[in-house]
């Protein structure tokens, strides 16, 4: 049995057009910040934030201890920063490690255990590095 072909669709076949919505109207009071507490919403510096450990929000100090976690995600653990440490306590271990680096490959060489060679580029080495803790050191803004 011979199944009848179909007659063709008299009405022209259009793609269906995607609905758009018109963008809204910018506000006038509402500022965009890359750093903004989402407890209180206002700019947040690097320094005085504090980080949640689960999203990476900053807020104030005092807004997470108001909130007691994260006004974004309600992460209730935050990042630690890093001690601080002084220009001078880094140069003195810089100078500490290098005084005993030396000390050492100069026992070394006396015990035959070392090369000249290599003991002449391992005192290169360890004075370049004495030279760029020293421009770090030297470059770094004074407080």
């Amino acid at each position: 049995m011979k199944s009848k072909p179909r007659p063709e669709d008299p009405r022209p076949h259009k793609d269906p057009q995607p609905q758009t919505t018109p963008a809204p109207a910018p506000r006038e009071d509402v500022h965009v910040a890359a750093n903004r507490c989402p407890f209180c919403h206002d700019g947040v510096t690097p320094r005085e934030s504090v980080v949640c450990k689960t999203c990476l929000a900053r807020h104030h100090e005092a807004c997470w201890g108001e909130s007691g976690a994260c006004a974004s995600c309600q992460g209730s653990e935050r990042l630690r920063s890093l001690p601080k440490v002084s220009a001078f306590t880094v140069l003195c271990l810089a100078i500490a490690l290098a005084g005993v680096s030396v000390t050492a490959l100069l026992g070394l060489l006396r015990d035959g255990q070392v090369s000249l060679p290599l003991a002449v580029s391992l005192g290169v080495m360890l004075s370049s590095f004495g030279v760029v803790a020293g421009r770090y050191l030297q470059d770094r803004p004074r407080r």
